[in-house]
């Protein structure tokens, strides 16, 4: 009887927890008078198949968050393209020309010559052309093009991520369900083994060959498995609420020109 002093004293903190624990979660107190809830139906294990390629393909294609993000991904690249096509660059273009008449006159004169035609005339006519050009932005354009060039690649890397979590969570999700279907079948069977030693040892108190502590014991055991088995079975539905909401089950957009005013 001395040895049980700890494992009762173990029990009685964890009874006192667990009433901590439903009063943080109700809100109301629950004193050494107070009748504790009973849970409203049963919570009970079944086997589920989940299609990890499927679900994983449908949820990347489909998910509203990621519709979402690719909008902003795409609007991010038409602002940024928008203020591109504001950048004109400024060019100068000049063209002149010089017309140089040479002053200086030749004439030379025949000897015993009177015709004109014997005097030679030479001119030069020179042209030339030049052009410049240059480019003014100061910043203004080139800027804010950079900008947002930044926040696109923000978005995109944040898409990218999204994308990539989704398959990873999936997948650990599809691990758990396997590994309860493994637990649960053997919390199965420890169940009926546990039941069968609960019930000989019942039968052992009433001959007198069995003492009262070792059926207490063994229901102890019993208790134990069960509730292993509805650890498996709570922990299963949480995969599956965690599945749903991962493949966006839960995703909506908010239409507010259709709903409803009560």
């Amino acid at each position: 009887m001395s040895e049980l002093g700890s494992p009762i004293e173990t029990a009685r903190r964890a009874y006192e927890g667990a009433l901590l624990q439903l009063r943080q979660a109700m809100g109301d107190e629950l004193g050494a008078e107070a009748r504790l809830p009973l849970p409203e139906g049963k919570l009970d294990y079944a086997a589920v198949k989940v299609d990890f390629a499927e679900a994983s393909a449908n949820a990347i294609k489909h998910r509203p968050d990621l519709e979402l993000a690719r909008l902003v991904v795409r609007a991010a690249a038409e602002d940024q393209r928008i203020l591109a096509a504001a950048y004109y660059p400024e060019i100068h273009f000049t063209v002149s020309g010089e017309y140089i008449p040479v002053s200086g006159v030749r004439r030379t004169q025949s000897e015993g010559s009177p015709r004109r035609s014997d005097d030679i005339i030479s001119s030069e006519i020179r042209s030339g052309g030049a052009y410049t050009w240059r480019v003014i932005d100061n910043g203004k354009v080139g800027g804010a093009v950079a900008r947002q060039g930044a926040v696109r690649e923000t978005n995109e890397l944040l898409l990218r991520k999204m994308e990539r979590d989704l398959p990873r969570d999936l997948s650990r999700i599809e691990n758990d369900l396997e590994s309860l279907v493994t637990k649960q079948n053997a919390l199965a069977v420890a169940e009926r083994l546990a039941e069968e030693n609960a019930t000989t040892l019942e039968q052992n108190v009433k001959a007198g060959v069995a003492s009262q502590l070792e059926f207490r014991l063994a229901q102890k055991d019993l208790l134990d498995v069960k509730t292993g088995l509805l650890s498996v079975a709570y922990k299963q539905h949480i995969d599956l609420a965690e599945w749903d909401r991962t493949t966006g089950k839960y995703l909506r957009f908010l239409d507010e020109t259709t709903r409803s005013v009560p």
